[in-house]
């Protein structure tokens, strides 16, 4: 192995080899998880979201955050911003650093849409609960 730039370069297998940051791991994991890779374009050092979905009709668009806090309005608007199609629906997952749940963070008109593609695909998890925080909860009702 031998360091090129900042990056280091497996000579045996020809790639660079990717660090174990927590944040790349939280990536790989999303990733794996949905049976996908982590997004090439993203690894080359351009900019774009970290993890793809694609449906075919639709695709998932996914901005992973691991770090102490999480800026919902922000991160989400990051993911937001490389929906570059209509059939895109943007998340923002996010781990808190040293812990080991994750949360996934959606804006209701997109959770419509997705959840509108969970029904016709006839998922099971068309009838999943899910948990708001109380104080959005109260928002939603003032806006109705």
């Amino acid at each position: 192995m031998v360091i090129l730039g900042t990056r280091l370069y497996d000579l045996n297998t020809g790639e660079f080899v990717m660090s174990r940051t927590n944040w790349k791991g939280l990536e790989r994991k999303v990733a794996g998880d949905l049976g996908v890779e982590r997004n090439s374009k993203k690894c080359q050092g351009e900019s774009g979201p970290d993890v793809i979905k694609d449906f075919g009709d639709f695709r998932v668009i996914i901005e992973c955050k691991n770090r102490n806090s999480v800026d919902v309005d922000k991160d989400l608007s990051q993911a937001e911003e490389y929906c570059n199609q209509e059939r895109d629906i943007p998340l923002l997952v996010f781990r808190e650093t040293g812990k080991k749940s994750i949360d996934v963070f959606i804006k209701l008109s997109y959770f419509k849409k997705l959840y509108k593609k969970v029904k016709e695909k006839g998922s099971l998890f068309a009838e999943t609960v899910l948990q708001l925080r109380y104080e959005d909860f109260v928002r939603m009702m003032k806006d109705l």
